[in-house]
């Protein structure tokens, strides 16, 4: 089933010719025949129509549009205006060309205007875009300038600090020795204490004579060296 594609209506076209339409049943309104009624007056139109430079002896094309344009304020006919003179229909379609080419102008002038506008609006807003991306960039420039400034400042603080770190732990050191050494000498100190101890407290009921010299002998030193060390104020105490 084959389906009809009808062309596209131009609408400024239909406007024209219904124009020229009213102007001559206008005509025929103003300056009726004698003995016509308005059932004859788009008989009578029909040649004047013809006539018309425009439409080269045509006929109205667009009665299907007059039905329902007839009744409507703008397009009614009536008693609007004095009777057109002769040739006024020639007059009318001469203007209304003009007018056509005048308006053809105008919309082509408007078109170009809307288009420079609209350009003109796309190179700002492009500015715009071009100018925020420049911005952008020196922000992150300046940013990224000073991320670097502060993470140098805090890295040389950090040398800084680890080698007063350092300083303090070397000056340390010896005072760390000494303090091992005297630990060490105390602890030592406290074990000869202790073997001195067991040494003057054992039983000499049970011991032989050799046991007893041994004993003596021990002991005697232990009284001397502990005497030394209270003389020279070291330590030593014991029973």
């Amino acid at each position: 089933m084959s389906t009809k594609h009808h062309a596209p209506i131009d609408h400024s076209k239909v406007k024209s010719a219904v124009s020229r339409w009213c102007g001559c049943l206008e005509q025929v309104y103003n300056a009726p025949p004698s003995g016509t009624n308005d059932v004859n007056w788009e008989k009578i139109a029909a040649p004047k129509y013809r006539d018309m430079p425009a439409y080269k002896g045509k006929p109205f094309a667009f009665e299907h549009c007059w039905v329902m344009l007839k009744n409507n304020e703008k397009w009614k006919v009536g008693d609007k205006e004095a009777p057109l003179k002769k040739g006024a229909f020639t007059l009318l379609d001469d203007e209304d060309d003009d007018e056509e080419e005048r308006n053809k102008g105008r919309l082509d002038g408007t078109k170009k205007a809307k288009d420079n506008m609209r350009k003109d609006s796309k190179a700002s807003s492009l500015r715009e875009k071009i100018d925020h991306m420049v911005k952008s960039n020196e922000l992150m420039v300046i940013m990224t300038v000073e991320a670097k400034k502060e993470l140098a400042m805090k890295r040389s603080q950090e040398k800084e600090e680890k080698w007063h770190q350092i300083k303090e732990s070397k000056l340390q050191k010896p005072a760390i020795e000494d303090k091992r050494a005297q630990a060490e000498e105390t602890k030592a100190l406290a074990k000869l204490i202790a073997e001195e101890n067991k040494i003057m407290t054992m039983n000499c009921n049970e011991m032989n004579e050799i046991t007893l010299e041994w004993h003596d002998l021990m002991r005697k030193g232990i009284l001397e060296r502990r005497r030394t060390a209270a003389i020279s104020g070291g330590g030593g105490g014991g029973a």
